[in-house]
């Protein structure tokens, strides 16, 4: 059987969008009027929409507003650290990478430890989807150390150790890979374990340990049901991939199920979200192989 290829490893700081649009006003003309919050809640909520240059402007011009009004500048590091997060998701990695950095001096400066740790995760993160992983090591290890100097929020840490886990993953040590995602699991709250046995799910399926994969899927599967909720981009993701590991696994039946459930919740996604295609080309490759083998064992029936 053709290997497909699954979604990608989760990279453990960014936050998953919600999958359905909010009804805020997010048109950039209504900004001027908005406080701090409103903006942030107007920005996520037009990215949601997928309009995603109205998202970023709108960030934009929070940042313009924490600065203009004195705001604290832990509220300017959190708009700064959004909005590279939105970069990051759109792969303008050199304006995500700008973006990161401002953030990252200004927790800095305004003494915010736990902040500061988040956006070296962060910057981990974007510097392993650049490629850069001497980079992203770098920033990594730091942000782990800096965290086991004192007090730190262990969802923090989980997010780092699943980040390390990719890293050593694509590096190609899955040893550590998988040792890295089971200390995710282990710290992490409910987001950080969902991500950490996905990415277990990846280094199993590599191995061709495919039981093994199709165990941590599962249990990631029903941990996003529980906490996202069906029509989520996450769960949406969790069960493109057990449908793929499920063909795999010869499991006809259950892929062709979880390819119909997730093709059915991407059709609710507005038109032209990145993932609505990917979605649909996972059912239409699970009912073709699934098909083809069915056909494969129907014959050898006749012949016998």
């Amino acid at each position: 059987m053709t290997r497909r290829n699954l979604l990608p490893v989760f990279a453990a700081a960014l936050m998953a969008p919600a999958a359905f649009a909010s009804t805020a006003d997010t048109s950039t003309s209504a900004q001027s009027m908005a406080t701090f919050s409103d903006q942030i809640a107007n920005a996520k909520a037009a990215q949601s929409a997928g309009r995603v240059d109205d998202a970023i402007t709108i960030y934009q011009q929070a940042v313009r507003k924490a600065r203009h009004d004195g705001s604290d500048p832990a509220t300017v590091a959190n708009a700064l650290n959004r909005l590279g997060m939105l970069y990051q998701s759109e792969e303008r990695f050199e304006d995500a990478d700008a973006s990161y950095t401002r953030a990252l001096r200004t927790a800095r400066k305004a003494g915010d430890r736990g902040f500061s740790i988040t956006v070296m995760n962060n910057l981990g993160s974007l510097y392993i989807d650049m490629g850069q992983y001497a980079k992203a090591e770098k920033r990594l290890a730091e942000a782990l150390r800096v965290g086991r100097q004192g007090p730190s929020d262990e969802a923090t840490v989980a997010s780092t150790l699943n980040n390390m886990g990719r890293l050593a993953q694509l590096e190609g040590r899955p040893d550590e890979a998988a040792a890295r995602y089971e200390q995710a699991f282990s710290r992490g709250k409910a987001t950080q374990k969902i991500a950490a046995l996905n990415n277990l799910a990846t280094v199993h399926r590599e191995q061709d340990q495919l039981d093994g994969a199709s165990a941590a899927i599962a249990q990631a599967h029903t941990m996003a049901q529980s906490v996202y909720g069906d029509g989520h981009l996450v769960t949406m993701q969790l069960t493109s991939n057990r449908a793929i590991i499920e063909l795999e696994r010869g499991e006809f039946e259950m892929a062709r199920e979880l390819a119909r459930e997730v093709a059915q919740d991407s059709a609710r996604l507005p038109e032209g979200h990145p993932h609505r295609d990917v979605f649909e080309r996972t059912q239409e490759i699970v009912e073709n192989e699934a098909g083809r083998v069915a056909g494969r064992m129907d014959r050898i029936s006749v012949l016998r």
